[in-house]
């Protein structure tokens, strides 16, 4: 008997799906033109004015708010340490997210526990991690009450141009390191069990088949992992702002805080613009980039 034909919808019905399809993304559509889109469209738009907040005058300038930040020794400092903070937080925070995730990475009650101990400081409140680490780096905090306890000199952790932005990356790193490991811990859910043991069968020890088995197949996690980490280093800012306010100098200045500085504290909201632009065109080039990359680096399945 032959398979009877699916009856087509009349105008009309596939009118009212298509107007109650639109009712359903409305919401989504409307945040995304409020709270995205026209922010971005925006900051294009004041960054060919000279923009004083204060004084209340808009000035068109065309292209001088670019050409001043080209040519900026200061900005190139700033982007340079903004790099530098990007390199030292996200490869530790993927590899040391990675290593904690396949360390309890079992039902183990007691690892189970010790997962929810690593997470404990993603829920705290960016703020009160960022003042207690404050306090514990001052020159009579407990970090250096520690180092005297062991003999050694008290080090001026968030005043010396030197070590301020390593402190920083550190404390980044530990605030962040219990969200790359639950990602990781997601990621190695999906890799088949019967696989891993097939392969220890073959007399594959456990590097042989972390490297051959498991590492492949959470590459696309990887990836997730790594663009989401370095769009979050490219928008440090809480941090910076709790901790040192860019000190000492300009060593712990990043992007992110730059603008602040120049928009709400300066009140050069055109040249502010500019940077932000400038900045949102680095971060989507390198997510670009990382998505282009996947190719040799990520295994597809099938």
């Amino acid at each position: 008997m032959a398979a009877r034909a699916c009856p087509r919808l009349s105008p009309t019905l596939r009118n009212q799906e298509a107007l109650l399809g639109l009712v359903f993304i409305a919401p989504q559509v409307i945040g995304f033109v409020g709270l995205v889109a026209g922010p971005v469209l925006a900051i294009l738009y004041f960054s060919v004015f000279k923009w004083n907040i204060i004084q209340g005058t808009l000035t068109f300038v065309g292209s001088a708010n670019y050409q001043r930040l080209l040519n900026s020794e200061e900005v190139t400092d700033i982007a340079r340490t903004t790099v530098l903070f990007g390199l030292g937080f996200v490869p530790a925070t993927v590899v040391g997210g990675l290593a904690v995730a396949l360390a309890v990475n079992s039902r183990s009650r007691w690892l189970i526990g010790l997962r929810a101990a690593y997470f404990v400081p993603v829920v705290i409140s960016l703020a009160a991690w960022t003042l207690v680490w404050r306090l514990m780096l001052a020159p009579d905090g407990a970090v250096n009450g520690l180092l005297g306890w062991l003999g050694q000199a008290p080090v001026p952790w968030l005043r010396d141009s030197s070590i301020a932005l390593a402190a920083l990356i550190v404390v980044q790193f530990l605030k962040s390191l219990g969200y790359s490991m639950v990602l990781f811990l997601a990621a190695l859910q999906t890799v088949p069990r019967d696989l891993l043991d097939a392969v220890r069968v073959d007399g594959a020890n456990r590097w042989q088949s972390f490297r051959s088995i498991t590492l492949p197949l959470i590459a696309p996690f990887t990836l997730m992992v790594t663009i989401l980490l370095t769009i979050a280093s490219f928008k440090t800012f809480a941090l910076i702002q709790l901790m040192t306010r860019g000190g000492p100098g300009h060593a712990t200045t990043v992007l992110a805080y730059y603008i602040y500085q120049q928009g709400l504290q300066l009140f050069e909201m055109g040249y502010a613009s500019a940077i932000a632009v400038v900045l949102f065109v680095a971060v989507l080039t390198l997510t670009v980039l990382q998505l282009l990359l996947r190719r040799w680096w990520v295994y597809e399945g099938g």
